[in-house]
């Protein structure tokens, strides 16, 4: 599918009921359900949602989305979507934790740049993707679940 690829808090902007999207970047061609990984998971590990209510915008998202999808038409499973989900979140943002605060981690001139983007102190940071990071562990053991169940 042909798609944003970063439609996220920081991305999206709602202006006179219409949804706006910036920072078009990533733009180009991925499986179904890839969409889902960054309005989920980058909108909690840029703080546009708080941590605490991942499992919710994950549901909500999720059932919007195949929503979405039986309305233009769309007759297979949800299986296929949420294992694009789960398997684009893990791999996008697990190593994404490691990128981003492991070199604020062996260089500590790098901290400050990371606080600076995420509008926390760097302890929260830590904690914060730490989180993220149990999440994507999740969704990769999600997405080999699924992978089994898929006719591919």
């Amino acid at each position: 599918m042909f798609g944003h690829n970063d439609a996220f808090r920081r991305n999206l902007f709602l202006r006179s009921e219409r949804l706006l999207a910036v920072d078009w970047a990533f733009l180009g061609a991925g499986p179904i359900g890839a969409e889902l990984a960054p309005l989920v998971t980058a909108s909690v590990a840029f703080l546009g949602v708080a941590r605490d209510r991942w499992r919710d915008l994950e549901q909500t998202a999720v059932e919007a989305y195949l929503r979405g999808l039986q309305d233009v038409g769309w007759r297979g499973g949800p299986d296929l979507p949420l294992f694009g989900f789960a398997a684009s979140s893990a791999l996008r943002y697990g190593p994404g934790c490691v990128r981003l605060v492991l070199p604020a981690l062996l260089d500590e001139t790098a901290q400050p740049h990371v606080e600076l983007v995420l509008g926390i102190p760097f302890d929260q940071v830590l904690e914060l993707w730490a989180a993220v990071c149990l999440e994507q562990v999740r969704l990769a053991d999600d997405a080999f679940r699924l992978l089994v169940t898929l006719d591919v």
